[in-house]
């Protein structure tokens, strides 16, 4: 997925996965994406699935997934100034009831539109709409959708095989937004196509990121300029008369920031958000990405046998150069950082990210084993509040004063000289310019 979504070169607010076939651990680590938080819901013997969010203010609704017939899992999305929004990954079982599943998708349908929300009910139905065998079930579903205001996004097939093309995989939504659109990317990432919808002011561009505004204060030259003969030539006389050095603090800060907003005035920036792709992707790497998804394109408009030889060993070309450049970038990493302890775990951190160790269910306690949960939380209580009291009760007592154990007497003093302004200045220099600023909100580059 990593691969695809530097292929295309854009960043998506959230992403919805279903049929993953593995564990919750599995899953974080497979699906551990720079830039977003995954949210999972695998199963001991079932597919499983998950949401990829940004870092947008999101929360997990539990009482939406009371499902049977269905897997399901959805998150409530808040916008600073839009509707609040749930999308919800929805995964129906080829060989489940369509009829129960209508009436748990109805209890769904109902709570949102009860709320007053935008919704997205993303992921693989199972129920092809482009069939034209006529079904009750399937008139069902698409009237129920429809009661509810909801709408298909994506009206192309996007289950294709050499003899077959089936639209089971689709975005609902009651989100009337008249710019919205819909996309299909015809790639071989799953034996299903992804499916996307965008629902910003502008149309889909998926070669160019997308377009958002933030604020910070003009720092050019000049006004760099400009602020510092401010601050040289200012009058700290009241700052130097406060005796109290809090009060002396606000003061500085406060005359601080008033010249510096003055001089460095807040501008709108336009920037473009970007994947970020993964450090062993290089150039190259990344033009063969995109020549592969050419390839598939081409034995899927041409499925003759040249065209699928020329796409499958290219694919697995690519792939062994894949991981082989990944394993690669690691030892480099482990080797130029062998001293740093800091960068090791920091490498290690990003292999294993995700992949967590299972919940311990049962614990050995005085020779017997239990797995009551009450049990282990008042062992634990007990043992953690205990262990100053049992070290104090091994240590033999003693008659000595504190005094006799002090046998060095020193009768020097000694006192810190005060900080002048070299050693202030030499300690602003050391500071690194690409960390975040500090209380007064100003880059130490500046």
């Amino acid at each position: 997925m990593c691969n695809f979504l530097t292929g295309i070169n854009y960043s998506f607010s959230t992403i919805a996965v279903s049929e993953t076939w593995v564990s919750d651990n599995e899953i974080k680590s497979l699906y551990n994406i720079p830039g977003y938080n995954f949210v999972c819901k695998g199963r001991d013997s079932r597919r499983g699935g998950g949401v990829l969010k940004d870092g947008m203010n999101y929360s997990v609704r539990n009482d939406f997934e009371n499902t049977q017939h269905c897997e399901s899992l959805f998150i409530e999305v808040k916008h600073a100034y839009e509707k609040i929004t749930i999308v919800g990954v929805i995964y129906r079982p080829p060989d489940g009831n369509v009829g129960d599943f209508n009436d748990e998708l109805q209890v769904i349908l109902d709570r949102i539109s009860r709320e007053v929300k935008w919704g997205f009910l993303a992921g693989d139905f199972n129920i092809d709409l482009l069939s034209h065998v006529s079904s009750s079930f399937k008139d069902n579903f698409e009237n129920l959708l429809s009661s509810h205001c909801f709408y298909p996004t994506i009206t192309y097939p996007t289950r294709v095989t050499d003899s077959t093309a089936t639209l089971i995989d689709n975005v609902f939504t009651n989100h009337h937004n008249l710019k919205l659109k819909s996309s299909i990317f015809e790639t071989d990432i799953s034996d299903h196509y992804p499916i996307c919808v965008y629902c910003g002011e502008t149309s889909v561009a998926v070669q160019t990121g997308a377009d958002y505004d933030i604020f910070k204060n003009d720092t050019k030259t000049p006004n760099l300029l400009k602020f510092k003969n401010r601050i040289a030539s200012y009058d700290w006389a009241e700052v130097y008369s406060e005796r109290d050095p809090n009060s002396a603090f606000t003061t500085f800060l406060s005359c601080l920031l008033e010249s510096f907003n003055r001089n460095c005035p807040v501008r709108k920036v336009t920037k473009t958000k970007y994947l970020r792709k993964s450090p062993w992707i290089t150039n190259g790497i990344s033009k063969s990405i995109s020549t592969k998804s050419k390839l598939f394109y081409k034995y899927r408009s041409n499925p003759t046998k040249e065209n699928s030889t020329a796409y499958r060993n290219f694919r697995n070309t690519l792939t062994k150069i894949i991981r082989y450049a990944k394993s690669m970038y690691y030892v480099d990493y482990f080797d130029k950082n062998l001293r740093n302890s800091r960068r090791i775990w920091s490498g290690i951190r990003q292999i294993t990210k995700g992949v967590g160790n299972p919940t311990q269910s049962y614990f050995s306690i005085d020779g017997g084993v239990t797995s009551n949960a009450s049990d282990i939380a008042e062992h634990l209580i007990s043992y953690f509040s205990t262990i100053a009291t049992d070290l104090a009760s091994k240590i033999k007592p003693t008659n000595k004063p504190y005094s006799a154990y002090l046998t060095c007497h020193i009768q020097n003093t000694f006192a810190f000289n005060p900080v002048t302004h070299e050693e202030v200045l030499l300690a602003i220099c050391k500071l690194l310019s690409h960390k975040s600023p500090g209380y007064d909100n100003i880059s130490s580059e500046h």
